[in-house]
């Protein structure tokens, strides 16, 4: 008697610990899994990089006041954040979340408010080709942008399913981030030595959008400070995107 007993206690406690442990397993399950897919997260997973056409290497360019929109299959922006300083873009990785849809990703980087004068960008109501900047200017004098570095960029489109079909899913985008400042030296030599020369660029590229195109702007002038070398005049710009037409 006793030992049938003991059995059976024994037994009753392994049930027990099973019972314990199956009720542990199925609250850990429970705290993942959504009632209905259609509540399941899903979105966009940024990285950044930049690669030209000239070039076979990728670099991985140091990224200030990164911005990143999210436009929809009509162009109309479903998201934007403000992303900060990305430091190097090879450890740059962003998740946002939105809807199923046809997306792209569209990011710019080194527009400070120091020289540029940046719009504001409202949700559902802006759109790709509606103005982002126009670079600051006195009397048609530009301000300087030495030693910044402007990059835009924009994705693929990528494609996210129904989650009432598919569950949860998130999509990876590579931005390649492309530098629109252009940096240029000029060299004149026959003059007499002079101060009072002066060297500079006149361009209507002062306005962008943020599909990266140059909008409409009035002709501003890039200066420089020249200096004689070895009686040769050199003087250094750093300039906005050129493009034919807009000089």
């Amino acid at each position: 008697m006793r030992k049938t007993m003991a059995k059976q206690g024994y037994a009753g406690r392994r049930k027990l610990r099973y019972l314990l442990l199956g009720a542990f397993i199925l609250s850990g399950i429970s705290g993942c899994v959504y009632e209905h897919t259609d509540d399941c997260p899903q979105g966009i997973d940024v990285r950044l990089y930049s690669k030209t056409p000239c070039h076979t290497d990728t670099v991985y360019p140091h990224l200030s006041g990164l911005k990143l929109c999210i436009f929809d299959r009509n162009d109309k922006l479903v998201l934007y954040q403000a992303a900060g300083d990305a430091g190097l873009a090879e450890h740059f990785r962003k998740r946002l979340e939105v809807e199923n849809g046809l997306y792209s990703v569209v990011a710019w980087s080194g527009l400070d408010t120091q020289a540029f004068d940046l719009s504001f960008l409202k949700e559902k109501i802006t759109v790709k080709n509606d103005l982002l900047f126009h670079i600051q200017r006195v009397a048609g004098q530009a301000a300087s942008i030495d030693g910044r570095s402007v990059y835009y960029g924009e994705s693929p489109v990528v494609f996210l399913p129904d989650p009432a079909e598919y569950g949860s899913v998130f999509e990876s985008v590579a931005v390649n981030m492309q530098e629109i400042t252009n940096r240029m030296a000029i060299s004149i030599e026959g003059l007499p030595q002079a101060d009072d020369y002066e060297v500079f660029i006149e361009s209507a590229n002062g306005s962008m959008r943020i599909d990266g195109s140059i909008a409409p702007d009035e002709i501003i002038r890039y200066g420089s400070a020249p200096v004689f070398s070895g009686g040769i005049l050199e003087a250094e710009f750093t300039i906005l995107r050129l493009a034919t037409g807009y000089n």
